[in-house]
């Protein structure tokens, strides 16, 4: 089978456009959840985003918000990547991009005019720029990529499913390379009140793992990753991240909201099956943590129980803690993180933290960044549906071939 390496990484969150800026927040602990001008409570948004600065008119007056995060990107992912794809490589990659609400703010939009303005008409726009997919064709067209394009929804484990789809697909052959993540820009009063019901939302902010959690925030973002086997990325001298090496996804088949340990820890030991690695190899978990008290503590047990056998725990910490929960594209811009503390030698901090808590028992590197050498990480993704998805990242010079690009 093919070896899958990452060779380019774009991101646009809470942080503004661009990993630097996530990375910098993120491995500082520095956590971007405040309140916002336009829904109730506390969020973790692009304040101040303009499509003007980084798209062109025709593009940003044709597309959601949405897609427009996930277009600036994927050009992100494109340059940090190397030599442009050729006509021929374009020929046969992929866009596959996950979200759990796709246009959104579109579609309320649209909402609003007919059933509280009581207009007739919608312009004709409304559809091309709220479908699910709108974001995967808009990175296709403008990029030139012909191969299949496509949307992946599983609310919160969207990404990552579609980074394990990916994955698969280049290890065995159907295309070469891919541009895959994740985006959701979901953050409205109506969504915000709907999951306001759910009684899972922090008031204050994201403390995972901590003493003191009172649930999530929702934040919004896009994460895209080139990935590629290794032989393409070799040939045309593209710059090597690191080594996506495992997959592993599972379902609870249990409850639709209501979490699930064994169905996490199973997702976890798959990944690490898949890449042929050995609990005590994992250095990192960066953990789904999203602050509630159920899944925090559920997330700790199936962390504990894969890791059983091992002289020691990984170290575990949650990025929701800086750019919120980010729902469909949560995966991708965390396993951009993951990425990231692999080449820069250093695990980011669970921001936030106000204490352990002894029902999760794990170190979850309190406020403050350790360095340390990471050969091996997993980047978890958990969502309602009970879906569980784990993907196994590592270092590409710790598998002998290459180092990695950034640091």
């Amino acid at each position: 089978m093919r070896r899958v390496v990452v060779t380019g990484i774009g991101a646009v969150t809470a942080a503004g456009a661009g990993c630097a800026a996530l990375w910098d927040k993120v491995s500082r602990g520095d956590s971007l959840i405040g309140p916002s001008d336009t829904v109730p409570g506390v969020v973790a948004e692009f304040s101040g985003f303009e499509a003007a600065a980084f798209l062109e008119k025709k593009i940003f007056s044709t597309t959601d918000r949405f897609a427009q995060f996930a277009l600036i990107a994927a050009r992100e992912a494109l340059a940090s990547a190397g030599p442009p794809l050729s006509a021929a490589e374009a020929d046969n990659a992929a866009v596959i991009i996950g979200s759990a609400y796709g246009g959104l703010l579109t579609m309320e939009g649209a909402y609003a005019r007919i059933y509280a303005d009581g207009v007739s008409h919608l312009h004709p726009g409304v559809i091309p720029k709220s479908m699910m997919h709108a974001a995967a064709s808009q990175i296709s067209m403008a990029y030139g990529i012909r191969g299949p394009s496509y949307a992946m929804s599983s609310a919160c484990a969207s990404s990552a499913h579609a980074l394990g789809h990916a994955f698969r697909s280049i290890r065995s052959g159907d295309f070469n390379q891919a541009l895959v993540g994740g985006v959701d820009c979901a953050i409205s009063p109506a969504n915000l009140r709907a999951w306001q019901s759910l009684r899972v939302l922090a008031p204050d902010s994201c403390r995972p793992f901590s003493i003191g959690r009172r649930g999530l925030v929702i934040g919004e973002g896009a994460g895209v990753l080139l990935l590629e086997d290794f032989e393409t990325a070799h040939r045309r001298g593209a710059a090597i991240v690191c080594e996506l090496a495992g997959y592993g996804a599972t379902s609870d088949a249990n409850n639709i909201t209501a979490v699930d340990v064994r169905g996490m820890a199973r997702a976890m030991q798959q990944a690490m099956a898949d890449a042929g690695t050995i609990p005590r190899e994992v250095a990192y978990v960066n953990a789904h943590g999203t602050g509630t008290l159920m899944n925090d503590a559920a997330e700790s047990q199936a962390i504990l129980e894969s890791f059983s056998m091992a002289p020691a725990l990984p170290l575990v910490s949650s990025s929701k803690a800086v750019v919120g929960h980010t729902l469909g594209a949560a995966g991708a811009i965390e396993a951009i993180v993951t990425c990231m503390a692999i080449a820069a030698r250093t695990v980011p901090p669970t921001a936030n933290f106000l204490g352990d808590d002894p029902k999760c028992g794990i170190d979850c590197v309190p406020n403050r960044s350790l360095d340390r050498s990471i050969s091996v990480a997993l980047s978890n993704s958990f969502a309602f549906g009970g879906t569980n998805v784990s993907l196994l990242f590592r270092d590409f010079d710790a598998a002998g071939q290459g180092s990695p690009a950034i640091a």
